[in-house]
């Protein structure tokens, strides 16, 4: 029975190896196998022998030339020599024992089945796997398929658990909101008159809202693409525009809506019965889906975004290049969520960022107007947000520094002294149609020494009219130049507040465009 099973074993053996038809692998450890079962098999089908077996046996063992199978059977024949039959069968008996009979001589059997368990190990071993119809090879890919979608299944759904947690959805991020709420507490808390106390506070604040400005700074800048000296493809569409513009606002709408819109179609291609139109649904959404990661390349989206996004591509590729195109379909539609998910949470970052910006801004105002000494104890108890504060102080400190406009402080009549009259009321501007002199000058006066450092406040400024000498503009232009250059880099190295990028590159624009009109 064993030699029976190593030669099936055998056959599929060579089956696998040799044409690839047949699936499967087989180690040295299955060999053992074709023994065990073997005997298993013997001691469940072999019967006992019976009497005409055990007669033949005997005669065989003792040469009497079927004198026991004819003792045997005698009463089936003619019964009248039965007796004389029975008598040599006795006689011929007793010097027969069970091991003449039936010999124990293993070693044989075991030396064919040890052969046999040999010839099978050599070729499990040795026997070459070929794949002459890419059988095996199309198994391969399969398999491959289905394992990386096993793996991006359990990757998303952890990371969509953690996103959940985080609630990217909420206008701001927990720590920014709390952050933003101990700012507002600060305003609430200040009083006049106890400078003091007022700047230990904001102080403190300013610190805690200046670090969670650089952590996410620093975020936004290695979100920030590169940019090269030549950018391969055309212009984007009025649509990828508007996108970008929004997510620049910290607003993604337009982009989710674009992948609710994937996730639908994702849906139906997955549901469609049509093999034609299930390949037509799932280009489409390929091809909206590679647009969508193209503008998160080209814009300030973080990694995990860019990640999803390529990840649903690929899915999307396997879809209409394979056989799991059903279950590559349905994972796309979850990497898509996952992509919406990390999109809300980069909008809430950019969100995040500006109003640290701002509570930044408002804490300095507050700061000043604490150093001068301007509010009431109890006004702007109804602010509820860092931007309400920051108009108030703002109101506060610019009473009489309007020249001659409109503001809460005076109305437009002008609060302040200056050097002349002007046009419109008393203020700290010359009019423009009096007469003017060659030179101008405005000073703000100061209420305190202790202000003269606060900010870098401008103090006082001297303008005079005339020809510059000859060669010093272009000197100075070059100068210019160079210093546009560095403030350009330092406002990257250092990480100035993006609010404050355009105010200082306009600034040097304008230096540039008046050497052009001086030329």
């Amino acid at each position: 029975m064993t030699l029976w099973g190593g030669v099936v074993f055998l056959c599929l053996l060579l089956g696998m190896r040799l044409t690839g038809l047949v699936q499967g692998s087989v180690s040295l450890w299955t060999t053992c196998a074709v023994p065990i079962v073997g005997g298993l098999i013997a001691f469940l089908v072999t019967r006992g022998p019976g009497l005409r077996d055990a007669a033949r046996a005997a005669d065989q063992s003792a040469g009497t030339k079927d004198l026991f199978l004819t003792s045997v059977l005698a009463h089936e024949n003619d019964p009248s020599f039965i007796d004389l039959v029975h008598q040599e069968a006795d006689a011929r008996a007793v010097a027969l024992t069970a091991l003449t009979i039936v010999p124990w001589r293993p070693w044989r059997r075991v030396a064919n089945i040890a052969a046999c368990w040999l010839v099978l190990l050599i070729a499990v071993a040795f026997v070459p796997t070929l794949d002459p119809f890419s059988q095996r090879e199309k198994s391969a890919q399969k398999s491959k398929i289905r394992e990386q979608l096993a793996e991006a299944r359990i990757a998303t759904e952890k990371r969509l658990a953690q996103l959940k947690k985080k609630n990217p959805q909420a206008q701001h991020s927990d720590e920014v909101k709390q952050a933003l709420k101990r700012a507002v507490d600060s305003f609430k808390a200040m009083e006049v008159g106890k400078k003091k106390e007022n700047e230990k506070r904001f102080a403190g604040r300013r610190k805690e809202i200046a670090s969670l400005w650089k952590r996410s700074s620093q975020q936004q800048m290695q979100n920030r693409p590169r940019q090269t000296g030549h950018q391969l493809g055309g212009a984007d569409s009025r649509k990828t525009q508007e996108w970008k513009r929004q997510l620049a606002r910290g607003d993604a709408a337009g982009v989710k809506k674009e992948l609710d819109q994937l996730k639908k179609l994702a849906q139906q291609a997955s549901q469609a019965g049509n093999a034609e139109k299930k390949k037509k649904l799932t280009q489409e959404v390929a091809n909206r889906t590679r647009t969508l990661s193209r503008l998160m390349q080209k814009s300030a989206a973080s990694q995990e975004t860019r990640d999803a996004l390529a990840q649903a591509m690929q899915q999307l590729a396997m879809a209409q290049s394979s056989e799991q195109a059903q279950g590559a379909l349905e994972q796309a539609q979850q990497s898509l969520d996952l992509a919406q998910q990390e999109m809300a949470g980069d909008a809430q970052s950019m969100r995040d960022l500006q109003a640290l910006e701002e509570a930044l801004k408002a804490i300095r105002t507050g700061q000043e107007a604490n150093q001068l000494g301007e509010g009431l104890n109890g006004q702007g108890q109804l602010a509820s947000s860092v931007q309400d504060y920051k108009s108030l102080y703002e109101s506060l400190i610019g009473q009489g520094n309007c020249k001659g406009g409109n503001c809460s402080g005076c109305s437009g009549k002008g609060c302040g002294s200056g050097a002349g009259k002007g046009m419109e009321g008393p203020g700290r501007g010359q009019g423009g149609l009096a007469k003017e002199s060659g030179q101008d000058t405005e000073f703000q006066k100061s209420r305190a020494s202790s202000q003269l450092l606060l900010d870098k406040k401008m103090l006082l400024t001297w303008k005079t009219t005339g020809q510059a000498p000859a060669g010093e503009v272009g000197v100075g232009f070059a100068e210019t130049e160079q210093v546009k250059q560095r403030v350009s880099e330092a406002i990257l190295k250092e990480r100035v507040p993006s609010s404050y990028h355009e105010n200082v590159r306009e600034y040097f624009d304008s230096v540039v465009k008046d050497h052009a009109a001086e030329e």
